[in-house]
């Protein structure tokens, strides 16, 4: 562990005398703060933070790459007295602070706004954990780009530049792979596979206020597999060969778990008014039903593909469903021209 803190300290050290550290850290705050107020001045505006750190996504597809390009020479330096796993993790972790860094002078803003409303302090902290992880892992996957490219000059075996243009372009795409489906039509299949790999996608939640195990576990074993996958590419590079069996018991145990986590996984309401919560009068309505109470949800593709609020909505009913064996839930496909009618009759669009 101590070969693992200094390897820490001189990344973060060789950051602390850059000036592109600082120059990234003041465009985030920029870029994000004059995001929010730009919707806060506007005619939707109101004291809701999602404006503020659904930025921080999409500008970190400029600024992670240009932090881990400041680290490359640790990335593809074979000399040093520590693993490769750790010493890929270390500067990881290290890059992410740099991340984090201008998230914290970006608290600034929600405590201005509480002088005009009310903020969300569930929603601010369920933010926070959210953007945070898509930080981590997204440090994550552009030090495995860079281990992707990198030689044994300490620069890289493809150039210098070329991997932090990949890595910009590979940290789009996974932010944007769920919007992929207002091109093309894909299987359904393919379609959740893009849902689910996309890294925006899984902050959806948090910058509402919920906290979801599904979202946690993911940012948490795609980090740990790029990791894994970074340490593969050293490995590869150095001459050193990987046991097999070892290999096919990682992949195993990742992609177990990550099933078991999509599977049994929890929710939980941080806003004050809990709206993404049954009320108590809702449970007692429930309670009092005197005959059975079937709700139907008629939910299109196009808009299960597109958008994941619709999966919030899903997830909502299916709480009224979970309430007693009284009601009852059903999801229909709005696009199946078996139940036009009962569609038109409730006004479905």
């Amino acid at each position: 562990m101590k070969t693992f803190f200094r390897v820490v300290k001189a990344v973060l050290f060789s950051y602390c005398i850059a000036p592109i550290s600082y120059v990234l850290s003041v465009a985030t705050i920029v870029a994000c703060a004059v995001r929010f107020l730009l919707v806060f001045f506007s005619a939707q505006g109101g004291s809701d933070l999602r404006p503020l750190f659904s930025a921080v996504p999409y500008v970190s597809v400029l600024t992670v790459p240009l932090v881990v390009f400041r680290a490359r020479a640790f990335i593809a330096d074979d000399s040093l007295p520590v693993a490769s796993f750790t010493k890929l993790a270390a500067v990881t972790i290290a890059s992410f602070c740099v991340f984090a860094f201008p998230l914290i002078a970006l608290l600034a803003v929600p405590c201005a706004v509480q002088a005009f409303g009310d903020v969300e302090l569930g929603q601010l902290a369920a933010s926070y954990l959210g953007v945070l992880l898509y930080g981590f892992a997204a440090c994550a996957l552009v030090v495995f780009l860079f281990a992707l490219c990198a030689g044994g000059d300490g620069t890289g075996g493809v150039g210098v530049i070329l991997p932090l243009f990949v890595s910009a372009l590979v940290l789009l795409a996974v932010n944007s792979l769920h919007k992929l489906p207002l091109y093309v039509k894909p299987p359904a299949l393919l379609s959740f596979l893009l849902q689910q790999l996309s890294f925006a996608w899984h902050f959806d939640a948090a910058s509402k206020g919920v906290f979801d195990s599904r979202d946690l576990f993911f940012y948490l074993f795609a980090s740990f597999d790029l990791l894994l996958l970074a340490s593969a590419c050293e490995y590869r590079r150095t001459g050193r060969r990987i046991s097999r069996l070892s290999a096919f018991l990682v992949a195993s145990i990742c992609v177990t778990g990550g099933a078991a986590s999509y599977r049994l996984h929890a929710r939980g309401d941080a806003t004050a008014a809990r709206a993404f919560s049954l009320s108590a009068l809702s449970r007692e309505l429930l309670a009092e039903l005197d005959a059975p109470l079937r709700i139907t949800y008629y939910r299109s593709r196009e808009l299960k593909q597109l958008y994941p609020q619709t999966n919030d909505v899903a997830e909502f009913l299916a709480l009224y469903a979970g309430q007693g064996r009284r009601v009852s839930l059903q999801i229909e496909n709005a696009d199946d021209g078996r139940n036009p009618d009962d569609a038109i009759q409730f006004v479905c669009r």
